[in-house]
C-alpha cells in the first residue's frame, strides 16, 4: 500500500520544496527489485521526483491507501492540493501533513513548501475537506524585506532592536510564527497575522516574568563543637523584586527541631545562593537534683571523703564520669550506675591504685600476622619498655627489632618477630698474630657446614684487617680468624653518661683517622657493668677525638 502512495506522489510530482512530514514512511521503487525509503521529516531539495518508468499511477484514493499507517492515536495526515489562482487548475503536487485527529483546520504557516516557482495567496486558517484541503497559489514574483520593529507594550517605545524579514513581493502581511526572535527579555503580546506599512511593521512586546519557584533547604542540626544531632528540611518561599528573587526564613519556622534539645541560633537565615543551612543547639536544660556520693573500700570501710553531683530530678541512672574518687583510690566497677529517683545518696565500690599496670604483647611476624599474646608488668606512668625484659617470645621465633619499644594508644604494645632459621650458631674468635684475641662475634650458617668461607664475615673489628683470606675450618663450632691492625688510625675516647648527663666511665677505640662516626655495636662490650646502651645506633665523633654514648641502668 506505501509503495501505492510513493507512485501515485511520484506521478503527480512532488514540488522541490515540499517536506513530507507524515509519520508513514514513503517509498519508491527506484528499479524493478529495489525500494528506496524517505523517512519522516526529510527534505527534498533540488530534486524533483520522476515518474517511475513503463508504470502507471493506479487510481485508488492515496489518503484510504496511506490510511492504515497513519498514528490516529494522536495525529491524522491532511493530503494539502494547490491551486492555480490564475487557471484555477489543481497542479500536480500534492502536501502530506500532519494535523491533530480532531482539528478541524490548519494554519497555512505549517505549510512547509509550495509547488516550484509559486507562492501562498493568502495566509490564515484553512479548512479541510475529508482529510483534503485546497490553497490557493500564484506565480512567485519574488520577495520583499519588511524591517519589523518591536514596541514596548508598558512603554509605547520603540525599541531599538530591528528584525529583517523575507516575505512574498507582493504580501501585505506575514505571521508571527515567522518571527525568529524577539528582544532579549522580552516576548511578544500576541501571535496572528502582522500588517505591513511601506516595508515596515510594528509589533508590540512584554517584558517577561521570571518564574521562580519555592526550594527546599537542608537544615543541619549540629552541638557547638560541630557534631551533628540531626537533620531536617525547611521549604522556603521566594521573595520576588524585580527579576530578583530572595530566599529567607526564620528559625520561628522550623519545625523539625530534635526533641530535647533548644536553639542557640535564631533569627532570620538568607538562603538565596544556599540549599543547606546549619542550625546550632544545645541540650534543654532539665531540672537538676544533688546526689551526694560515698565511698567504700573492697574491705568494707566507708571513707571519709564524700562527693556532690547533680543529675536531672527524675533520673534513675548517672555515670561515674561524674564522681571525683578520693585520691589514691580508683573506682571498681565504671559506666552507669543505677539510683531511685527519689534518691540523694549513694555508695560507690573503690580499690587502692596499684603502682604498676598490666600491658598487653602482640607479638606479630613481619608481615603484621599475630603470633602470640601476653603480658608484662610495667610501671603505671611507664609509655615504653626495653627488649631486654621480654621473657616470652615464642618458641621457634626470634626479635625482629631490639632495643625500646613505644606502647600504642590503647596501652599495648606490638613486638615483631621472625621464624628461627634451621642453622646453627658459630663462634668466630678474632684474634692478632701472636694469638690475642681482638674480638669475639658469631654467625648463623647451615647446619651442617664444616667451614666458612671469610666474606661471609660482617663484623671484622673496626681498625683492623684480614691476614688471610677464603675457607676457614669450623672446629667445635668456633671459627679463628687472624686479624692485624690497619694503619693510619687514631684513638677515639668514649665518655659514657646518663641520661641527665652524667658522665659515668671513659673507654677508647680505634677510628680510622678521618672517621666521623662509629657504630655502638662496636662499644656494647665495653658499657660499664650494671648498665645497657639507652640508644641504638650511629655515634658522632666530636673534632677533639671523643664522643658521647647514653647509658641507662639495667
Amino acid at each position: 500500500m506505501k509503495n501505492k502512495v510513493v507512485r501515485k506522489l511520484l506521478m503527480v510530482g512532488l514540488s522541490s520544496s515540499v517536506v513530507l512530514t507524515s509519520t508513514v514512511g514513503v517509498a519508491a521503487a527506484a528499479t524493478d527489485t529495489d525500494t528506496v525509503v524517505v523517512e519522516d521529516s526529510v527534505t527534498l531539495d533540488d530534486e524533483t521526483l520522476a515518474p517511475v518508468e513503463d508504470e502507471e499511477a493506479p487510481e485508488e484514493d492515496i489518503t484510504d491507501e496511506a490510511e492504515d499507517t497513519a498514528d490516529t492515536s494522536a495525529t491524522r495526515t491532511v493530503w494539502v492540493k494547490f491551486e492555480d489562482e490564475e487557471t484555477g487548475v489543481i497542479l500536480d503536487d500534492v502536501l502530506p501533513l500532519q494535523i491533530g485527529v480532531d482539528d478541524t483546520t490548519f494554519h497555512t504557516s505549517q505549510i512547509t513548501g509550495t509547488p516550484e516557482g509559486y507562492e501562498l495567496c493568502e495566509t490564515g486558517d484553512v479548512y479541510i475537506d475529508n482529510d483534503t484541503a485546497t490553497v490557493k497559489v500564484r506565480k512567485a514574483v519574488g520577495t520583499k524585506t519588511v524591517w519589523v520593529k518591536f514596541e514596548d507594550e508598558e512603554t509605547g517605545a520603540i525599541l531599538d532592536d530591528v528584525l529583517p524579514l523575507q516575505i512574498g513581493a507582493n504580501d501585505t502581511t506575514f505571521h508571527t510564527s515567522q518571527i525568529t526572535g524577539t528582544p532579549e527579555g522580552y516576548e511578544l503580546c500576541e501571535t496572528g497575522d502582522v500588517y505591513v506599512d511601506n516595508d515596515t511593521a510594528v509589533v508590540k512586546v512584554r517584558k517577561t516574568t521570571p518564574q521562580f519557584e519555592a526550594k527546599t533547604v537542608a537544615i543541619s542540626y549540629q552541638l557547638e563543637d560541630g557534631s551533628e544531632v540531626a537533620k531536617g528540611s525547611i521549604t522556603v518561599q521566594p521573595y520576588v523584586d524585580g527579576e530578583a528573587a530572595y530566599y529567607n526564613f526564620n528559625t520561628s519556622e522550623l519545625t523539625d527541631v530534635p526533641e530535647g534539645y533548644e536553639l542557640i541560633t535564631v533569627g532570620d537565615f538568607d538562603v538565596t545562593d544556599t540549599d543547606n543551612a546549619v542550625i546550632v543547639v544545645k541540650k534543654a536544660e532539665a531540672e537538676k537534683r544533688n546526689v551526694w556520693v560515698s565511698f567504700k573500700t573492697e574491705e568494707g570501710v566507708i571513707l571519709p571523703d564524700v562527693a556532690l553531683i547533680q543529675i536531672e530530678k527524675d533520673a534513675t541512672q548517672f555515670n561515674t564520669s561524674l564522681v571525683t574518687v578520693p585520691e589514691g583510690y580508683e573506682l571498681c566497677s565504671v559506666g552507669d550506675m543505677t539510683i531511685d529517683k527519689d534518691s540523694n545518696a549513694i555508695t560507690l565500690d573503690v580499690r587502692k591504685i596499684e603502682s604498676t599496670k598490666d600491658v598487653i604483647i602482640n607479638y606479630v611476624d613481619e608481615a603484621g600476622n599475630l603470633v602470640l599474646t601476653t603480658s608484662i608488668k610495667l610501671d603505671k606512668d611507664a609509655t615504653y619498655f626495653n627488649t631486654n625484659i621480654l621473657t616470652d617470645v615464642p618458641y621457634g621465633w626470634i626479635l625482629a627489632n631490639v632495643g625500646d619499644i613505644m606502647l600504642n594508644e590503647d596501652g599495648s604494645a606490638t613486638v615483631i618477630v621472625r621464624q628461627k632459621q634451621y642453622t646453627k650458631d658459630i663462634v668466630i674468635n678474632y684474634v692478632d698474630e701472636e694469638g690475642n684475641n681482638v674480638f669475639t662475634s658469631g654467625i648463623k650458617v647451615d647446619i651442617d657446614a664444616t667451614s666458612i668461607n671469610t666474606s661471609m664475615l660482617t663484623d671484622v673489628p673496626f681498625g683492623w684487617e684480614l691476614v688471610n683470606v677464603g675457607d676457614l675450618a669450623i672446629e667445635n663450632n668456633a671459627v679463628e680468624v687472624v686479624v692485624r691492625e690497619k694503619e693510619y688510625q687514631r684513638d677515639v675516647t668514649i665518655n659514657y653518661v646518663d641520661e641527665e648527663g652524667t658522665l659515668i666511665a671513659n673507654s677508647e677505640i680505634k677510628l680510622d683517622m678521618e672517621a666521623t662516626y662509629f657504630s655502638t655495636a662496636m662499644v656494647q662490650d665495653m658499657v660499664p657493668e650494671g648498665w645497657m646502651l639507652a640508644n641504638i645506633g650511629d655515634v658522632p665523633v666530636e673534632k677533639d677525638s671523643t664522643a658521647t654514648v647514653v647509658i641507662r641502668k639495667l
